[in-house]
């Protein structure tokens, strides 16, 4: 793969979405749809993550050089303003992902695939981006119905891989576009979509 032609990878974390380990509700075959069918083939990682130990481990690894083709980490929890939530009640505060990122050396984007987790004021989200490479941070303000969140999962993944080059310019595109696509429905403002870039 070469130029325009080459995806962002995609490093996806995803928690439990109910306690009752029979179901198998889960956000990767969202992954496999956009992988398949866009013309930039991206790779993608798929981890479960039951508990912080994991979360951590996880996170450290894809900071790591090796995994530099996945620019993109995509956080799939159930969430509350400011954190994620492992199972619905353990807790994971954004300052307390900020120091295991903070030594990823290249330029990244973090999806929040979660309810609420930017329902944060804008001085504690620029603050998580503080002294990183993130690019910017894009998510959800409102506890949103998983189906719901999940179509717009859909849509946020394509429009990534449409930009040939993640920057601020890019992800201001990203937002006018689905902003664009869905402001006359209540889909759109049932979400609380936001982008807030590291300026």
């Amino acid at each position: 793969m070469n130029g325009s032609k080459s995806g962002h990878g995609i490093f996806c974390l995803e928690g439990d979405w109910s306690t009752d380990l029979r179901k198998k509700t889960s956000v990767e075959p969202l992954l496999k749809i956009v992988a398949d069918a866009h013309f930039r083939k991206f790779p993608y990682i798929h981890r479960r993550i039951g508990t912080k130990e994991e979360l951590i481990f996880a996170l450290k690894k894809w900071t790591q050089s090796m995994y530099a083709r996945y620019s993109i980490l995509y956080l799939a929890f159930h969430g509350e303003e400011s954190c994620i939530c492992l199972d619905g009640k353990r807790m994971v505060f954004l300052d307390e992902i900020k120091p295991i990122i903070e030594d990823c050396e290249r330029n990244v984007v973090i999806y929040f695939g979660s309810c609420s987790t930017m329902q944060a004021n804008l001085k504690t989200l620029r603050k998580f981006m503080e002294n990183t490479n993130i690019i910017g941070i894009i998510g959800f303000s409102e506890e949103v119905d998983w189906f719901k969140s999940t179509a717009f999962d859909l849509m946020v993944i394509r429009e990534l891989q449409d930009r040939p080059r993640l920057t601020a310019k890019s992800l201001t595109i990203l937002y006018d576009n689905l902003r664009i696509d869905l402001m006359r429905s209540a889909f759109y403002s049932d979400l609380g979509f936001r982008l807030i870039l590291n300026e």
